[in-house]
């Protein structure tokens, strides 16, 4: 591998010369800068990150904390910032934490020591460490404090939109299935079920989880304590659970949404690939990683005008699980 002692030597220029021009931090010639770059052409020679980040103070990297891809909202969320990192000419740090608060502090160390110009964090739990990060960053969803800017969706909206969808379907016996606590997406999407609920005087049921995601809980399990004879209109309050839960009605020999409507949230790409196609309250992944992604480089730019958190609308995505037959 070519380094830029090896530069140096074949265009008979000093090291220090070589340095400024890679790291554009000095003066060089255009003669002396046409002839250094015809030779890292040729020797296909890449600039160390590790040594540029300690020259310049920063690497050109910014890093994304979410916790797992194996929910596909995140999955999708991660693609779009990562694709928009890239296409700006930074590298992209991905670590992953579980919702594991341990694995997070270990994730914010890392990227700290790989000395990144700025970190998006998903549903970030380790507050103390991400108020002392003296590096820009953004959370999604979770709040960290005034001074930086939490993006999330408006999940009590969307809470309330998924009870007002199932009433006038004529669902009047409903029931949440309800994600775990310690989170505010869930909880705000079941306080705005319920509020939404108590406006209309209707009692609803709520079944809670302890996970998001289907790695740590036997979800069957858990749905067995429930009569769903009892109901006619059900809200998930994610795509992926929702999902799950169809396919455990079907084989209950629940018709969808003949006996029982369904409704979940994120509108992810397996909401239309499933069969029934599913009702969902849509949290865009492209505006959230957009809306996320500008923030942090206006924050790294030093041209944010607002510490403003950022509340993405939600909309209806009526498909085949709500409605009549």
């Amino acid at each position: 591998m070519a380094s830029i002692r090896d530069i140096a030597k074949s265009t008979g220029l000093s090291i220090s010369t070589i340095s400024r021009y890679i790291n554009s931090s000095g003066y060089v010639s255009k003669d002396s800068a046409e002839l250094i770059q015809k030779v890292i052409d040729e020797m296909d020679y890449v600039p160390n990150r590790n040594a540029q980040a300690i020259f310049n103070k920063k690497s050109g990297s910014i890093g994304l904390v979410i916790p797992s891809l194996v929910n596909p909202f995140f999955s999708e969320m991660a693609t779009i910032i990562g694709n928009k990192i890239q296409d700006d000419g930074y590298g992209c740090v991905l670590c992953f934490t579980e919702d594991i608060p341990e694995k997070e502090e270990d994730a914010l160390d890392l990227l700290k020591g790989y000395r990144v110009d700025g970190i998006i964090v998903a549903r970030g739990r380790s507050v103390d460490k991400i108020q002392k990060l003296s590096i820009p960053v953004i959370s999604f969803e979770s709040i960290i404090s005034d001074e930086i800017i939490t993006v999330s969706a408006d999940n009590y909206q969307g809470g309330r939109m998924a009870f007002e969808h199932l009433y006038e379907e004529g669902c009047r016996k409903m029931i949440h299935i309800k994600g775990p606590k310690g989170f505010i997406a869930p909880e705000e999407r079941c306080k705005g079920f319920l509020d939404a609920s108590a406006d209309k005087d209707v009692a609803v049921e709520v079944l809670e989880l302890s996970t998001d995601y289907l790695l740590e809980e036997d979800l069957d399990k858990a749905l067995n304590q429930v009569d769903f004879r009892m109901y006619d209109g059900l809200f998930v309050f994610n795509d992926i659970n929702c999902i799950h839960v169809i396919s455990y009605l079907r084989r209950q020999g629940f018709a969808i949404p003949g006996d029982l409507q369904v409704i979940g949230f994120d509108n992810s790409y397996l909401s239309e690939m499933n069969l029934p196609r599913l009702t969902t309250i849509e949290q865009s992944p492209q505006e959230i990683a957009q809306v996320s992604y500008h923030c942090l480089k206006d924050l790294m730019d030093g041209t944010c005008r607002s510490t403003a958190n950022r509340i993405i609308p939600v909309k209806l995505i009526r498909r085949d699980t709500t409605g009549s037959t």
